[in-house]
């Protein structure tokens, strides 16, 4: 009898595939954590780079008022109605900022300031915070 079991190996293949079946497992449980995170990066990376845009743009509008209309852009008065208070800005939704300058004091007057743009979005309690600075 060629085809005759031997009573030791009875049991052999039962044990070889719940072995394969957990290796199988292992490597596609690790692929899919590798997946998920990497999913994961890729959304924040994006969220932080929409928040830089939107906090470059609005850097960009003080740009503009400093060029435009210096006597207010140097009046502290002028900030008082906006300093780090929360804003929106339109074609960023779920993100909004807050803007917090510093006047950098010189002997009678301000030459030069410090302007903080805090951007946060998705109520995720992350944020970017872009500053630049400005002379007279």
């Amino acid at each position: 009898m060629i085809f005759k079991l031997n009573k030791l190996n009875l049991g052999q293949s039962l044990i070889e595939a719940v072995f394969a079946i957990t290796i199988v497992m292992v490597l596609v449980g690790g692929v899919v954590k590798l997946v998920s995170q990497s999913i994961s990066a890729k959304t924040k990376t994006f969220d932080r780079k929409v928040a830089t845009n939107l906090a470059t743009s609005v850097i960009e509008d003080f740009v503009v008022i400093e060029k435009n209309q210096p006597e207010n852009f140097w009046n502290v008065g002028y900030w008082n109605a906006i300093d780090e208070v929360k804003q929106s800005k339109s074609g960023y939704p779920d993100y909004s900022y807050m803007v917090k300058i510093n006047y950098i004091p010189t002997q009678f007057t301000f030459t030069a300031a410090k302007l903080d743009v805090t951007v946060s979005w998705k109520e995720s309690g992350d944020s970017v915070v872009i500053s630049r600075y400005f002379a007279k």
